[in-house]
């Protein structure tokens, strides 16, 4: 079975590291230029870069609900999958994409994937994977041989049909999954995987590129939100994950800290968004509790979301939740963050365009 887009891709996968320079000494993130390095456009050529945040739940219709009626999103219905998984999907005016994942089927989601999901609902909910698109899946694949990562496989699937009938923009080609290692420094990296799109003519004989987003599935949110601007992982190592993503080709970082959170923080430019890593610098702070919770070396946490009137998504998600939201400054930008414990345990936040 097939989604309305883009196939499901399942699975823990962690992008492991070969030892390399600490980005310690690497600029403080004041004026980062976001031009990608050119070592890592061999690679990921035309692809989206940050594609989208995967995220598990134990009750994918009440997370729907709540994302849309407490938070002011618009949640489209994806698809019942026949490996047990049912996804739906918060789409914006471009990639990244927001993906809520949950198992109906335990046994089907064993069979096909193992127990990596299983098992992590068991204790867990919210940030599960990330996915970077690349426009070279051979090349992705070289990369990951070269640095002797453990692969999983690999995955294909055809051309789909787009939602309520709709020509699909694209067709979600393969993939490159690997499997979880837990040797140094390989724990300390991201659960990420690789995906490629290939481009489908419109029916006006343009072609659609990757981070486009089909029309019928662009809808205006409430809240105003137009954007995922970046995507947080927890690590309780910054300079080892950051060796490893240099090995990758994520050979560019800008160190600084989020104060509110209690920690150091390691931006990373991946094209359409940027992926944040997160160090506590405080035991108790919200990045210190969270990976704590969690029992790992590195964790998804959640997005920034830009939205384009900050004061209006506030009013609405207060007044929705009965719960006020702390203002903070992000970079010089006003933004808040809704308790993870009313979010299936996924960090969601608001920052000002």
């Amino acid at each position: 079975m097939t989604s309305p887009w883009v196939r499901r891709i399942g699975r823990t996968v962690l992008l492991a590291c070969a030892s390399g320079e600490s980005l310690a000494t690497a600029a403080q993130d004041t004026e980062l230029t976001l031009e990608t390095p050119e070592e890592w456009k061999q690679w990921i050529g035309e692809g989206v870069g940050l594609d989208r945040l995967v995220t598990l739940t134990r009750d994918l219709s009440a997370t729907s609900e709540f994302f849309t009626n407490e938070l002011g999103f618009h949640v489209i219905p994806g698809q019942v999958f026949d490996d047990g998984f049912a996804v739906n999907y918060i789409y914006f005016h471009r990639r990244p994409l927001f993906e809520i994942q949950s198992i109906y089927n335990k046994q089907l989601a064993q069979e096909k994937w193992g127990d990596v999901e299983v098992r992590f609902l068991e204790k867990h909910q919210g940030g599960f994977q990330v996915g970077i698109g690349v426009s070279d899946i051979p090349e992705a694949r070289r990369r990951v041989r070269q640095l002797n990562l453990p692969e999983q496989g690999s995955l294909g699937s055809p051309a789909q049909t787009g939602f309520e009938g709709t020509q699909a923009p694209y067709e979600n080609k393969s993939a490159v999954l690997l499997a979880q290692d837990q040797r140094e420094p390989y724990q300390y990296v991201a659960p990420l995987y690789f995906t490629n799109y290939t481009d489908v003519a419109r029916k006006d004989g343009r072609e659609r590129r990757p981070e486009d987003i089909h029309p019928a599935l662009r809808h205006t949110h409430p809240n105003t939100a137009t954007q995922i601007m970046a995507v947080y992982m927890a690590v309780d190592d910054l300079d080892k994950a950051l060796s490893a993503y240099r090995s990758l080709g994520f050979t560019r970082a800008a160190l600084g800290e989020h104060e509110q959170w209690g920690a150091r923080m390691a931006r990373l430019p991946a094209l359409s968004a940027d992926l944040l890593l997160l160090e506590a610098t405080q035991p108790d702070g919200i990045v210190g509790n969270f990976l704590r919770g969690r029992g790992q070396a590195v964790a998804a946490m959640g997005v920034r979301i830009g939205v384009q009137d900050l004061a209006l998504a506030q009013s609405v998600i207060e007044h929705n939740t009965g719960r006020s939201m702390t203002r903070y400054e992000i970079r010089n930008r006003p933004g808040f963050f809704v308790p993870p414990e009313l979010t299936s345990d996924v960090f969601v936040e608001f920052v000002q365009e």
